[in-house]
Order: structure tokens, then C-alpha cells, then sequence
């Protein structure tokens, strides 16, 4: 197990390796476009480009640079990665829809924009289309797989769901939710890019692991960004997992670490839906140390990661895919 002491990239050292694939990312993006034409007007309102390429396109970049370090990016994983960040945006319509978000990237949800109902069905819309485009690859395995990340997914989704208000959520459990409602989709990421590379390495597994680990820690950044995050830089909505009722990692550390008494007062602010700062400020100390701890975690995940790369290190595009990976543990939004 490697143990990692990360100063992560700053956003220019990110963007400087992800020039290495920008034009493949500009492609990705224009797929998603022409995939969102409709001949029927009445929804080309509806399925706007911001409520479809999902988040940052992470996702995407793990794709792309598993392709290159596997033999070279063809327009088979250009598809993929859009099929990828399609089923990555429904999931993220529908979990802005249970936490009660308002906004993302700045710019407001689809369920503000829409309304709830129509959010649903977007969502819907978009994961339908997602699996459409992967049945008309050459190659079943992007079915095959996303069919089986997306059930993991929706699986974490409503293991989350049922666990809103249970203060007393196990690590464990909080992991397992975790894992596979985000990790998952990043270790198709790995999977697949190498899967639709022109070169057979066999190292999709490896690029698998490295993705599920990434894809963690990725998780765990995004837990620690909606409790300290500084309104403005996230470009979303603040505090809505303790404010929904959710335990993440940092808060299930916070509440580990404390005696009965305070225990039993954060858990009656918890069901009184108070406030993270108000949460800061009752337990700073306590609060100091779990987040720390939380970054700890990032760091361990990811050493993890970059571990399973060591026998690629040379390849094209190792190097960035893991700056990407680093990038998760510093990044604020």
C-alpha cells in the first residue's frame, strides 16, 4: 500500500496535460451535441448541452488517457466517453433532484429550470439515449459494462437514499454507497478506455483499479468541498449532504471521534438540520481533525491509484492520468 504526501497540481499543471487531449475533449463534446438533436422542436429546448455533458468531463479525460497509454485515441472512444458523461449527467439530474441543489458549475439545475417532473424525465431521456448509442458500437463491451456500472450506480443511489437521517451510518456502509455510486463509473472509465484502444495491452484491469481508486478519492474531495467549500469557487450549492440528511466521510469521522455527550449534541443539530458552520463552530477542534483525517484518506486512495500504473510508467498518457488523479485531492469545486 503506498501512502501519498500529495501537493496536487495546481489548475494550470492540470490544463497543461489536459492540452494533450483537448481537441479529443472538444470531439467528445461535439458528439454530445449532435446526440442532443431532436427532430421534434418541442424538446430542443429541453435537452440543452449544460444539462447533458455531465460535470467537469473527468470522466471522459480517465477515458482518453487510458486510450492513449493503451495505443491511441480512435472515434470509437470518443463515443464512449460521451456515452459515459450522458450516463454520468442523468445521474447527476436525478441526485440534484434528492439533495435538493439549486445550482451547478453556477449555472441552475435542471429541476429549478425545468421543474421536478420534467428534471425526472430528462434524466430518463438522457440515460435512454446514452444506451441507444452504445448498441450501435462494433464492439458489445460498452453495453456490457456501463449496463452493469449504471446498475451499481442507481444501487448506491438508493443504498444513500435509505440511509438519509441515520445518523449512526457505519464507515463501512457510507464506503460501500460510495464506491459504487461514483467509483464505479470511473473504473469504466479505465476499463473502457482501454478496452477501445488500438493496441492490446492487456491492462484494462489495472486501468479498472486505478479508476475505481481515483474515482474514490474524487468522491471524497467532493464530501469535503460541500462542508468547507467556499461559496463562489464551488460553483454548487453548499452543505446539502448535512443538510439532506446525509453522513460522509468527514462527517462520520467527526462523529466517531466524539464523546458521548458531544455525540449526542451533534447528532441533535443533525436531525435539527443546522447549519455546516454551525457545525464548525460547535466542534472546532474535533472538526479540524476530521477533515484531516478525510484528506488522509484522499491521499491514501489515491497512492493506491498511481501504484497500479507502475508498470506503465513511459506509456503516452500515464503521466497526465495521473496529474488528473492528483488533481482530485486539491481541487475546490
Amino acid at each position: 500500500m503506498t501512502v501519498l504526501t500529495v501537493n496536487p497540481p495546481d489548475s494550470s499543471f492540470v490544463s497543461g496535460h489536459l492540452a494533450a487531449i483537448r481537441q479529443d475533449l472538444d470531439a467528445v463534446n461535439d458528439w454530445i451535441d449532435e446526440c442532443l438533436k431532436e427532430s421534434d422542436p418541442d424538446l430542443n429546448g429541453f435537452l440543452t448541452p449544460e444539462h447533458a455533458r455531465g460535470g467537469k468531463r473527468v470522466r471522459a479525460a480517465f477515458l482518453l488517457f487510458s486510450g492513449k497509454a493503451c495505443g491511441g485515441i480512435g472515434p470509437e472512444q470518443i463515443a464512449v466517453a460521451g456515452i459515459l458523461e450522458m450516463v454520468h449527467a442523468a445521474t447527476l439530474i436525478h441526485d440534484d433532484i434528492l439533495d435538493g441543489a439549486g445550482d451547478r458549475r453556477g449555472l441552475p439545475v435542471a429541476h429549478v429550470t425545468w421543474g421536478t417532473q420534467a428534471a425526472i424525465l430528462l434524466g430518463d431521456w438522457i440515460y435512454s439515449k446514452a444506451f441507444l448509442e452504445s448498441t450501435r458500437l462494433k464492439n458489445p463491451a460498452c453495453s456490457e459494462f456501463l449496463a452493469e456500472a449504471t446498475l451499481e450506480t442507481c444501487k448506491g443511489e438508493i443504498r444513500q437514499d435509505l440511509a438519509r437521517e441515520n445518523f449512526s451510518l457505519p464507515m463501512s456502509s457510507y464506503l460501500q454507497a460510495a464506491g459504487e455510486k461514483t467509483a464505479t463509473l470511473f473504473k469504466a472509465a479505465g476499463f473502457l478506455g482501454a478496452e477501445y484502444a488500438e493496441e492490446e495491452t492487456g491492462f484494462g484491469e489495472l486501468l479498472g483499479s486505478f479508476g475505481w481508486s481515483a474515482g474514490l478519492a474524487f468522491q471524497l474531495q467532493d464530501d469535503l468541498i460541500d462542508v468547507r467549500g467556499v461559496l463562489g469557487e464551488t460553483g454548487k450549492t453548499l452543505g446539502t449532504d448535512w443538510g439532506s440528511g446525509k453522513m460522509t466521510y468527514p462527517l462520520i469521522c467527526l462523529r466517531d471521534s466524539l464523546g458521548a455527550e458531544k455525540r449526542a449534541l451533534m447528532e441533535a443539530m443533525f436531525l435539527d438540520n443546522s447549519s455546516v458552520t454551525a457545525l464548525e463552530n460547535t466542534f472546532g477542534d474535533e472538526w479540524a481533525v476530521a477533515c484531516e483525517a478525510t484528506e488522509a484518506e484522499v491521499n491514501r486512495l489515491l497512492g493506491d491509484a498511481i501504484a497500479f500504473t507502475e508498470g506503465m510508467k513511459g506509456r503516452c498518457g500515464v503521466e497526465e492520468m495521473v496529474a488528473l488523479a492528483l488533481w482530485t485531492a486539491g481541487r475546490r469545486n
